[in-house]
């Protein structure tokens, strides 16, 4: 995106925002399309399947509604960038007509053919001829078993609920090993660079974050902070609809001010409680809900997800300024706002066929 907004000379902002939107509202499509969905399908049991069948179909009605509200809010960048490109292709256009004129001059006044040399091509880079596009093999081969790496990532992460149904594994086993059995293929693929991969790839920094995360949320529960929260949630009449709706918002309102992951972290033992003190079945919604959340609401301010983060950094980086807190919140707040009341109607239409999950045990740890 900063590429295209740099050719074109345009604004970055607004489109790397929305980009970030799209970003934060797609990764509650599936189980590992972020910390989120990591978390709660580690703790829950809920399979990749179960994130497609009843988070996907939320995120996509989210999705094309927070595309219209952009499309209206940022209608001026929209324009510019189609006035741009438009006039790189009238410019294209004009470039190829004025050479082949000028080779049919030359036909006639001479008499004799016009023949364009094709440039030789390089022996390690793509290269292109009149009809097709010739790959140098050993790029196509990277390309395949980059391929197939991720695919078999893909295929294990689907049904990783089935394989540990089938070895009595632990729930959630298979989700780690997944990421585990494929970081190995590729140290082993890359041998010669595998001590470079695993000391500066790796996001050392960001794995800590997370380690001292969860052992913050793991000392509210020992202080029993997260059961006086409970106790207080569970005290909403009502049924279990105003619960779910309470940790929902609630959850929602904690990321966008603090970090979507830091509020899931927090809420996950409280709703633990809640489904204890409930001493029965309880809706999936809860955690449907505190997805949701956590994703959609996260993109109310810059600093609601990691992705925000991440790409006002890289804005900053690359000499396009910073993005004021107030301008991204303007158009962050009516989009999470709109998207949680969407989330909340689909969900009200799913929840007569939303699993109930049975009550769990009185214990819950806080790490993954």
């Amino acid at each position: 995106m900063l590429h295209l907004t740099t050719k074109y000379k345009l604004n970055p902002v607004p489109f790397v925002i929305m980009l970030v939107f799209a970003c934060n509202n797609g990764s509650a499509m599936s189980s590992v399309g972020n910390p989120i969905g990591v978390l709660i399908a580690l703790k829950t049991g809920l399979s990749f399947v179960d994130f497609v069948k009843w988070a996907a179909p939320v995120a996509i009605v989210v999705d094309v509604v927070t595309y219209l509200i952009c499309r209206w809010w940022f209608a001026p960048s929209f324009t510019e960038f189609r006035q741009a490109v438009t006039a790189e292709f009238e410019q294209g256009a004009i470039a190829q007509t004025a050479p082949a004129a000028h080779a049919m001059a030359a036909v006639g006044a001479d008499h004799s053919s016009f023949v364009e040399d094709e440039p030789a091509p390089s022996p390690v880079q793509p290269y292109a001829t009149k009809n097709t596009l010739v790959l140098d093999p050993e790029v196509l081969r990277n390309y395949r078993i980059s391929w197939a790496i991720l695919l078999g990532l893909i295929l294990m992460l689907v049904t990783h609920k089935q394989t540990e149904t089938l070895l009595h594994l632990r729930e959630g086993t298979m989700m780690v090993v997944a990421a585990l059995v494929m970081g190995c293929i590729v140290l082993l693929l890359q041998r010669e660079k595998a001590r470079e991969l695993l000391e500066r790839r790796v996001d050392w920094w960001t794995l800590s974050f997370f380690m001292m995360l969860f052992a913050s949320v793991g000392t509210l529960q020992d202080t029993k902070v997260t059961d006086v929260i409970a106790q207080r949630m569970s005290g909403i009449g009502g049924g279990q609809m105003p619960v779910i709706q309470s940790i929902g918002w609630a959850t929602g309102w904690l990321s966008a001010f603090l970090d979507n992951v830091l509020a899931v972290a927090t809420f996950m033992p409280v709703v633990h409680d809640i489904r204890v003190r409930a001493a029965g079945s309880y809706s999936s919604a809860i955690y449907w809900f505190m997805l949701f959340g956590g994703t959609f609401m996260g993109n109310m301010t810059v600093i609601g997800s990691t992705a925000n983060i991440v790409a006002c950094g890289l804005l900053q980086r690359r000499g396009h300024g910073t993005v004021g807190f107030g301008y991204w919140m303007k158009i962050g707040f009516i989009v999470s706002i709109a998207s949680m009341i969407v989330a909340t109607v689909v969900l009200l239409f799913e929840w007569q066929w939303l699993p109930m999950m049975a009550a769990p045990g009185p214990s819950f740890s806080a790490g993954g």
